[in-house]
């Protein structure tokens, strides 16, 4: 992807694509997402995708609208972003007891030469991209592994981190989120929150849950 490719509204392609546009979806869906938690008596699940280049590469995310050089380095700043809203994110409804749960998973390497033949989706159609990974890396389809371990383990709670068990590859486990991006020193996940809400152009709000609300009134 080049480095000025922009969305259409002008934002920066990685920026608006892994960070705002996911703020943006999650404002939306929030309060149907607590609506329904509450009506259920289970919480709903956000899980949010990220990239172990997160632990393997400190990027400052002071300033979130600045784009690094590096395709690369945007791509893990937008994703280091992503843990920093995710986890504040967790904080959050748990502080206002909502009943949605904030999940973060890294899907490790998943190339095409190890998925399963499938009509439509890995098949004579599908594009083959060389990848120097592959040695190590698993199917596409088990890449999701984690994610949906995260969307439907009973036993998954707000705040926790799935990911491969052979970090690039393997069933999901639960794993330790790095510091930088689970408890963030003084207010930066705040700031960092209020500057991907300004990017957004919505209040990213954890609503309350409704028996709270009602009692305020």
């Amino acid at each position: 992807m080049k480095r000025r490719a922009r969305t259409a509204d002008g934002m920066p392609m990685l920026l608006g694509t892994h960070t705002v546009a996911s703020a943006a979806l999650l404002a939306g869906v929030l309060p149907a997402l607590a609506a329904t938690g509450e009506r259920l008596g289970v919480p709903s699940r956000v899980v949010h995708t990220s990239t172990g280049f997160v632990a393997q590469f400190p990027t400052a995310v002071d300033d979130v609208a600045r784009v690094p050089f590096a395709g690369v380095v945007a791509y893990t700043k937008a994703k280091t972003v992503t843990e920093v809203l995710a986890f504040e994110l967790a904080r959050r409804l748990e502080a206002a007891g909502t009943p949605v749960a904030s999940l973060v998973t890294r899907p490790g390497v998943g190339v095409d030469a190890r998925t399963p033949r499938r009509a439509g989706i890995r098949d004579a159609t599908t594009t083959y991209r060389p990848n120097p990974y592959t040695p190590w890396a698993q199917g596409k389809d088990a890449a999701a592994w984690s994610a949906v371990r995260a969307l439907t383990d009973p036993a998954a709670r707000n705040g926790q981190y799935y990911a491969p068990a052979g970090r690039l590859r393997g069933a999901p486990v639960l794993v330790e989120p790095t510091a930088r991006t689970a408890t963030p020193e003084g207010d930066l996940a705040a700031r960092v929150w209020a500057q991907v809400e300004d990017l957004a152009g919505l209040p990213l709000t954890v609503p309350a849950r409704a028996g709270e609300a009602a009692a305020e009134r």
